[in-house]
């Protein structure tokens, strides 16, 4: 490539003011909506069709697997779409729990990165033009001139003061961009833009009549997943979509256990959805065929999966039938599969086939009967035929536990903070310089007990420490222990003690504690319902007296906590 210009500084644009909106903003508490990709894309979709002939967003999972992968693996993204016809391109940017955006504009011949707080990435901005440079090659089979282009980390874009809220910068970013307005905007504003984005947003389901990515929610592939175990449950079981993740990342150590009630050779049929860079596939286990099929609504292929999963079914024999597993017989292959032609169905083409596999019947559906099927599904879902009052993966959701750990502080502001579910995360992965601005306007030492929700392998666990009896404790709902989290809390103690109060913290009798005697969950699903329990009791200093039988009860108390913005003054005996 030729080399291109790269400047740090912003162009100042001249342009005119956000036009108001010509509707009333009704007062619905949606804030929670922006701390999903989903909301983002339905946010991006609606700015490109605004204006189809000059915008075009892509969704948050390209940036991803484009970083990831590289250009032939999101080459296909956009084969019906001329990304050179439009004036502008919007990307947004999930990195390290961080939400930023990245603005092409063609006429302009610039790339310019948005960061609520005031990051530069200019890998980010090459790997941009790098992509256009590889797309007008394969699509216009014409060389890209990459010189004169302006690659610009924006400084003085409007900056965030709180740590969630990036994702609606990034809606606002996009929005004010698309429309060619200056962006005049603060973080005083961002309620009533939260407000008015889902109206946004609704108006556009009223007009298309269904969701468009409703099936990238994990959420609903749950649902329907168990949908399809209950309908055959002596023949089939389906996984849900953690399973995989977890097999994946840390071995059979971690899915055993999921099947400890369950005895899958019992069944004819296993479904396992498999969610990889923003896209989904279905591995199907027959055990009369003796066959492990892959299916791809994209075309692509991946042995390793194949692979992954006939390891797991012997270790899995081995561990639960006390026998080796006979292999003899068993295939693996590619099935042939109707093929997506867009980047957003792959969800619902999942459901599709495990619904065609289970009939028996050919494949012999398409692109252009989802909407019907898309509304079927949804039918279902709505009829409750899952047999549950309440969404049973509803506290997965990290904004559900951030905004209980909001009331629990809001209640005791004196004595009590709780840490947001993104804390540790990050603390995790890039130590104490990434989280010492989190708590620069808080005095953590000023109060008597620290809660941080912690989320690790999809699961809840819960660290409270309690200063005047100088301990850090670990609650796990399935009886884990985690050294290694309460060793890196007690180093974030020592370095924000030696940071704010410019003391050394005195570690000298501190207990680190894993609580072997605390509830346990019987499930799969409500750990984060557990985390948000132990920390309620704690905060209230009362004895964790509940269990699996009570947590229906208590999930549709959190949530009318939640709505109310305010706890209950006592917990319900159980």
């Amino acid at each position: 490539m030729e080399s291109c210009q790269i400047m740090a500084e912003h162009t100042v644009y001249n342009l005119e003011p956000i036009e108001e909106c010509e509707y009333e903003f009704e007062e619905v508490d949606n804030s929670d909506l922006f701390y999903t990709d989903e909301v983002i894309n339905k946010y991006m979709d609606l700015i490109t069709e605004r204006s189809p002939d000059t915008v075009y967003a892509f969704n948050t999972y390209f940036y991803k697997a484009l970083s990831a992968n590289g250009y032939p693996y999101v080459c296909r993204w956009t084969k019906k779409i001329d990304i050179f016809s439009k004036k502008k391109l919007f990307i947004p940017i999930h990195i390290e729990d961080h939400w930023c955006l990245v603005c092409v504009c063609l006429p302009q011949k610039s790339i310019k990165y948005y960061d609520t707080m005031g990051g530069r990435n200019f890998k980010c901005l090459k790997t941009i033009l790098k992509y256009l440079n590889f797309e007008y090659r394969d699509k216009k089979k014409k060389k890209f001139h990459p010189r004169g282009w302006l690659l610009v980390n924006v400084k003085d874009c409007p900056q965030q003061s709180y740590t969630w809220d990036c994702r609606v910068f990034v809606c606002v970013y996009a929005e004010h961009i698309s429309r060619g307005a200056s962006l005049d905007f603060s973080q005083e504003h961002i309620e009533k833009v939260r407000r008015q984005i889902p109206l946004e947003i609704k108006k556009k389901k009223l007009i298309k009549s269904e969701p468009s990515h409703l099936f990238y929610n994990e959420e609903v592939i749950n649902e329907y997943m168990d949908l399809i175990t209950e309908s055959s449950p002596n023949t089939v079981y389906a996984f849900n979509t953690f399973f995989y993740q977890g097999l994946s990342e840390n071995g059979y150590s971690d899915a055993g256990r999921w099947t400890r009630r369950i005895d899958i050779f019992s069944k004819k049929k296993l479904f396992i959805p498999i969610h990889i860079e923003g896209h989904w596939i279905l591995v199907y286990v027959c055990f009369p065929q003796k066959s492990i099929k892959y299916c791809d609504t994209m075309g692509r292929r991946n042995l390793n999966c194949l692979n992954l999963i006939l390891k797991y079914l012997k270790l899995e024999h081995h561990d639960k039938k006390g026998e080796c597993f006979n292999t003899n017989g068993w295939s693996m292959s590619k099935k042939n599969c109707p093929q997506q032609l867009n980047t957003r169905d792959c969800g619902l083409f999942i459901c599709m086939l495990i619904d065609y596999f289970l009939r028996g019947t050919p494949l012999d559906f398409s692109q252009q009967h989802m909407d019907k099927y898309r509304r079927q599904i949804a039918l279902e879902i709505k009829k409750k035929k899952l047999k549950k009052s309440v969404p049973s993966h509803l506290f997965y959701n990290d904004e559900v536990i951030n905004k209980f750990m909001d009331v629990i502080t809001e209640r005791s502001p004196d004595t009590v903070y709780a840490f947001n579910t993104f804390f540790y995360k990050a603390l995790s992965a890039n130590g104490y310089s990434h989280v010492s601005r989190w708590t620069k306007k808080i005095d953590i030492f000023s109060k008597q007990k620290l809660f941080i929700p912690i989320h690790i392998k999809n699961h809840w666990c819960l660290v409270y420490v309690c200063f005047p009896q100088k301990s850090i404790k670990y609650y796990d709902s399935k009886g884990g222990c985690n050294m290694n989290c309460l060793k890196l809390i007690m180093d974030y103690l020592m370095f924000e003690h030696i940071d704010k109060k410019e003391e050394v913290f005195n570690p000298k009798g501190w207990l680190l504690m894993n609580v072997k005697n605390c509830p346990q969950q019987l499930n799969t699903w409500d750990c984060g319902v557990f985390v948000c329990l132990f920390a309620e009791h704690l905060s209230k200093s009362i004895p964790l007296h509940f269990s699996q039988d009570h947590i229906g009860t208590f999930r549709r108390r959190i949530e009318l906590e939640i709505k109310k913005e305010k706890l209950k003054k006592s917990v319900p005996e159980t």
